[in-house]
């Protein structure tokens, strides 16, 4: 595959109708062709298919092969890789499940590792247990939900000596309500330093179907902590920033901390 030196990351915020697939489809095909040229991947809300709904007996086990077949045909028009997350069922289990499809048609995913207990995921949810980094045009992605972005040992860039770090951006997306709006806007940038790292991550808008209120404040972060590009809040809005490889591999020689990270392993 092509390896290319700056990567652009579309973020696309927008409001999620509650338990309608269908016209969330809809709505977001019609925003994905306002994705202004030149995009390498572009990342839709978690959940985007019908919001973050507990009512998982909805969900028919064909609902995996449905979402990626659209994701595919987006991906493959547009020219980008296409991220989001949808709710899936294997058999008995019903997970949060990251999509990253490539315009070739090939797919990678993530089942959501942290479930949110308070809202009630925990119940209705199986948690994922695999960490996934998913290499594209010779940068390594590194998926997560909301929740997950609370939880800085999973996410943690694990570096090694023949290889260096094992991802270069983290890519985030989530329903994040705006009651909590300023502890995402502390995570994002904590988790982009410690990690050295770009980090992406975008976030919904508007009311769901339980009444709670998302303002977005998407924004694309990079190594150092700054705010390359960010929404405005409350508002449906698709924002583009340029990643630099280089760059990042400058900092990270400058500042050579990855052989002092402490090892560990996750058990469980």
């Amino acid at each position: 595959m092509t390896t290319i030196d700056t990567i652009t990351i579309a973020l696309i915020q927008s409001d999620i109708a509650w338990e309608e697939r269908d016209r969330n489809f809809a709505r977001y095909k019609n925003l994905l062709r306002q994705v202004p040229a030149g995009v390498d991947v572009a990342l839709l809300p978690e959940t985007f298919c019908r919001g973050f709904s507990a009512s998982t007996e909805k969900i028919t086990n064909e609902e995996a092969d449905i979402v990626q077949s659209w994701m595919r045909q987006q991906a493959a028009y547009h020219g980008f890789a296409l991220c989001g997350t949808a709710t899936v069922r294997e058999r008995q289990a019903v997970y949060n499940r990251f999509y990253f499809v490539s315009p070739d048609g090939a797919v990678h995913h993530y089942d959501k590792r942290h479930l949110f207990g308070f809202g009630g995921e925990s119940q209705q949810f199986t948690a994922g247990n695999e960490r996934v980094v998913i290499p594209y045009l010779g940068w390594n992605f590194f998926p997560i939900v909301c929740y997950d972005v609370r939880f800085p040992v999973w996410t943690r860039n694990r570096w090694e000596r023949e290889n260096g770090y094992e991802y270069d951006v983290l890519l985030l997306c989530s329903n994040w309500p705006s009651a909590r709006a300023n502890i995402l806007d502390s995570l994002i940038p904590a988790r982009a330093i410690e990690n050295q790292c770009y980090v992406a991550a975008v976030n919904r808008i508007g009311d769901d179907g339980a009444g709670i209120h998302y303002n977005g404040l998407s924004q694309i972060v990079n190594f150092k902590g700054d705010i390359v590009s960010k929404t405005t809040e409350d508002v449906e809005e698709i924002i583009v920033a340029t990643c630099s490889k280089s760059a990042l591999t400058q900092f990270r020689a400058k500042y050579f901390f990855g052989p002092d990270q402490d090892r560990f392993i996750i058990t469980d």
